[in-house]
């Protein structure tokens, strides 16, 4: 079989569907035989390239003459030239690559001409939602998600705001992130400082800030409290601020962003992970990839992620934006080596369990066969 991947973007670049898509491209690869190749749009280029990354054909849509055009300087006749020379480019993938089914993940500013290029050639397709869609959005995913026979999503909660902004009403089908199980150096050891991991990106909608406003009440009862925040993206330096501000520059350290194996040896140095959102999440990698390492999550109680954590058995769950219980239930579990380990092992037996990496990619397979019959 021949897959053509689209997602938002890819490695270098680091992030949850990255490094989902990555995966899966890699296990579709050795596991099943199939040749994979993966478009994404990538709107700060010169020029559209090429290359390969661990094995996969990466092709990178320069957009900036399609997004980074002013309606207001730009002639309708020069504005439909631009949109004419951007299809051709993607029908010319598509021609070279030859998929025998196309995977869109998410909604990005090629998902839509994307699909509309499948249809007329006559390959199927697969959209995989893997969280929210701006609603600025909206016109252009009703008409990606009404066409697709086949949709995914990462969870209920995903699937079920998509159906309220869409009026979808053919079935979506929920198929939860797998994760492949963590291997990492036997030689490691754990800081002997209380210790918190925060891990992904540092925009508003991840609670970071929240986080650190708890962790300077926690630090009241551990003075020594260390906080690991790994990551990036919009909304770093505010929060390299805040911890000033709030006198904890002795107790947060910012790495930026990080390899996946830098973010893995962070959570395993912790006693307890932080997922602190305070807006609607798909179905965080990092949460699942912490009870692999038996490692105690503390989220937020929003979208997907209590689909992947048992509140009380698993991890703990809180609300959104309420500093005070974020700060409670840390100081809960750094009291208790033998909470932490409970929570921990009973985590990374569900995440075996119930997302597996390969039960995961079977399911996608199986999705794959049925679009393939479906002609959409």
């Amino acid at each position: 079989m021949r897959i053509l991947h689209v997602p938002p973007g890819y490695w270098p670049v680091i992030g949850g569907i990255e490094g989902l898509v990555a995966d899966l491209a890699k296990a579709q690869r050795e596991d099943y035989g199939a040749h994979v190749a993966v478009m994404v749009p990538m709107k700060r280029n010169e020029r559209s390239e090429v290359s390969e990354v661990d094995g996969t054909t990466v092709y990178s849509v320069d957009l900036s003459f399609v997004v980074g055009t002013d309606p207001a300087t730009t002639t309708p006749v020069q504005r439909a030239k631009d949109l004419a020379r951007f299809h051709s480019l993607i029908r010319r993938i598509i021609e070279l690559e030859r998929p025998d089914l196309i995977h869109i993940h998410s909604f990005s500013e090629v998902s839509l001409p994307v699909k509309q290029v499948a249809r007329n050639l006559g390959i199927p397709v697969v959209f995989h939602l893997h969280g929210w869609v701006d609603p600025l959005l909206y016109p252009a995913f009703q008409s990606l998600i009404h066409e697709t026979e086949i949709v995914l999503s990462v969870s209920e909660s995903a699937a079920g705001v998509a159906r309220e902004a869409s009026g979808r009403t053919a079935p979506i089908r929920v198929v939860h992130n797998g994760v492949p199980d963590v291997v990492l150096s036997e030689v490691w050891s754990r800081s002997p400082r209380p210790t918190v991991a925060i891990v992904g990106r540092t925009t508003p909608q991840k609670g970071v800030d929240v986080a650190l406003r708890a962790m300077k009440i926690v630090a009241e009862d551990h003075p020594d409290l260390l906080v690991n925040v790994v990551g990036g993206g919009d909304g770093l330096d505010d929060l390299q601020r805040l911890s000033a501000e709030l006198g904890m520059t002795e107790n947060v350290v910012f790495f930026g962003p990080q390899p996946r194996e830098v973010c893995l040896e962070q959570m395993r140095a912790a006693d307890l992970l932080l997922v602190p959102s305070r807006g609607l999440e798909g179905f965080p990698l990092v949460a699942v990839e912490a009870a692999l390492l038996g490692v105690p999550v503390i989220a937020t109680n929003v979208g997907g992620l209590p689909e992947s954590i048992d509140d009380g058995v698993t991890g703990v769950l809180v609300d959104p934006e309420d500093v005070i219980a974020l700060a409670e239930a840390t100081k809960r579990l750094l009291a208790s080596v033998e909470l932490r380990n409970a929570l921990g092992s009973a985590a990374r037996e569900r995440a075996l369990r119930e997302f597996s990496h390969q039960g995961f990619v079977a399911t996608i397979m199986t999705a794959y066969g049925d679009a393939l019959d479906s002609g959409r």
